[in-house]
């Protein structure tokens, strides 16, 4: 099995988050170029600016219920919205003290509850975006999230040094005290996945390597173990991306920082390498879906085929939306932060 990139159009980019929803475009964010859409299988992308104040685009997220919504986290700009398909983005970021937004999700259970990690809070809107409230998690460094499909009142967050477990829709959080492995705590957490079958298996990828590396919960999130197996991180590497796959659950696929894609077809327990080894090992963000395994990479993307194409989108990293992207590949000297795509309408 082998990867092929897609990147006509792009500025050169470095794809380290990916997502989507439910419908027939995809937009990808860059690190200085602003938004680029794509509609169809044209392979070819156009930028998509139009009302954004800035161009340094660190998160992307569409809303699953609201199919022409969509949420962008831009450095030096805040929260923007656009409410018809990425055509025009208005700011959204009332409540939120300065411009500096370093993450936002879209509630998968409810288009009017959006999250945002602001400059020193986690921060969430029960009015589609038109004015945001502190939560009790005050800390600045939110990079990932998780929603339980089953249970839409717990949440999970993963900042620069933890992970947090909220019970009551995002009112109180704590932080796991049973954490078997890491030296007894997360580091960086990059990446959260509850399992959509089974809401009692969360899964978490963290930095540094042998040290972190792979959690995994079998309890709703109140234990957790490392589970590194195979991975091959290496003393300094990263997990970076986790994606359930959407017909079998007990199957996870990982990226990783240095050392590619890994599949594990046991939950986790253990780790193989998936596919021929990518051009630029540095795999930033990951989806599975219907039409293969898609992978952000530093300066590349790839797309690894799948053979069953009836397959349902997984859930992915950072919001743990239901995503559904094609994997987008650009050149080194320019950084994309976030790709989104909608899937196809059946």
């Amino acid at each position: 099995m082998t990867w092929s990139k897609v990147n006509d159009g792009l500025l050169s980019i470095d794809a380290t988050a990916l997502g989507g929803a439910s419908s027939a475009s995809d937009f990808v964010g860059t690190s200085a170029n602003g938004v680029f859409h794509i509609t169809g299988d044209t392979a070819s992308w156009a930028d998509a600016n139009n009302g954004l104040t800035a161009t340094e685009i660190v998160a992307l997220a569409a809303d699953p219920t609201s199919p022409s919504t969509f949420w962008a986290a831009v450095q030096n700009g805040g929260v923007f919205r656009s409410t018809d398909g990425g055509a025009t983005w208005s700011s959204a970021r009332s409540g939120i003290p300065g411009t500096y937004v370093v993450f936002v999700a879209a509630d998968p259970a409810n288009a009017n509850n959006p999250w945002a990690g602001g400059p020193d809070a986690l921060y969430k809107s029960v009015n589609a975006g038109g004015s945001w409230t502190k939560t009790s998690l005050l800390d600045g460094s939110v990079r990932s999230f998780g929603f339980d499909a089953k249970t839409p009142s717990t949440l999970y967050a993963g900042t620069y040094l933890s992970l947090y477990r909220s019970t009551d829709s995002g009112a109180t959080w704590t932080m796991p005290t049973n954490v078997t492995g890491g030296f007894g705590q997360f580091g960086t957490v990059n990446a959260i996945v509850v399992d959509p079958s089974n809401s009692r298996n969360v899964y978490a990828g963290t930095a540094n390597g042998d040290t972190y590396g792979f959690f995994r919960s079998t309890d709703g999130g109140t234990s957790w173990a490392n589970s590194n197996a195979g991975l091959n991180l290496g003393p300094y590497g990263s997990v970076t991306g986790l994606a359930v796959d959407p017909s079998t659950s007990s199957t996870l696929f990982a990226t990783t920082s240095n050392g590619g894609v890994f599949r594990s077809i046991n939950a986790g327990g253990s780790w193989s390498p998936y596919g021929a080894p990518l051009s630029n090992p540095m795999a930033n963000a990951l989806v599975v879906n219907s039409g293969g395994v898609f992978v952000g990479t530093q300066g590349a993307d790839a797309r690894q085929p799948r053979r069953d194409d009836r397959r349902r989108p997984a859930p992915l990293h950072g919001g743990g939306l239901p995503r559904c992207i094609r994997q987008r590949i650009g050149r080194p000297d320019t950084c994309a932060r976030s790709a989104v795509r909608r899937p196809e309408r059946p």
